[in-house]
């Protein structure tokens, strides 16, 4: 990571929901570099679901559409309902629903940080 995402990040609760181990810890580790207070790392729609409904605040939640064979976009909606900034990271060619935003895999470090920091509407 580059000097100058150092702490960008900071404060920041992010939802990480990948079902491939690998790029999960890879995520978490560009996050926590750059700052952020908390990761969260969940890989599948149930698991957020109950995440959701615990009451956590996520600042921003990036979320791959495919979970092994299960289908991720209907946790779209639900982020959405609750305002929470939505990062779609997917290989794969997909209809990014309005508000959302691609980050097309993979990724290096500064796009991760740069897309999170869009998202919220902040500077990059």
């Amino acid at each position: 990571m580059q000097n100058g995402a150092i702490g960008v990040l900071n404060g920041l609760t992010i939802l990480i929901v990948e079902d491939e181990y690998l790029i999960a810890l890879e995520a978490q580790r560009i996050a926590e570099e750059a700052g952020a207070a908390q990761v969260i790392l969940a890989n599948a729609v149930e698991e957020v679901r109950k995440l959701l409904t615990s009451g956590v605040s996520i600042d921003v939640a990036v979320l791959d559409l495919r979970l092994g064979s299960e289908d991720a976009s209907p946790l779209i909606h639900e982020f959405t309902t609750r305002n929470t900034p939505l990062i779609i990271a997917t290989g794969l060619e997909a209809d990014i629903p309005i508000g959302a935003i691609l980050l097309a895999k993979p990724y290096r470090d500064a796009d991760f940080v740069a897309v999170i920091l869009s998202a919220l509407k902040r500077p990059v």
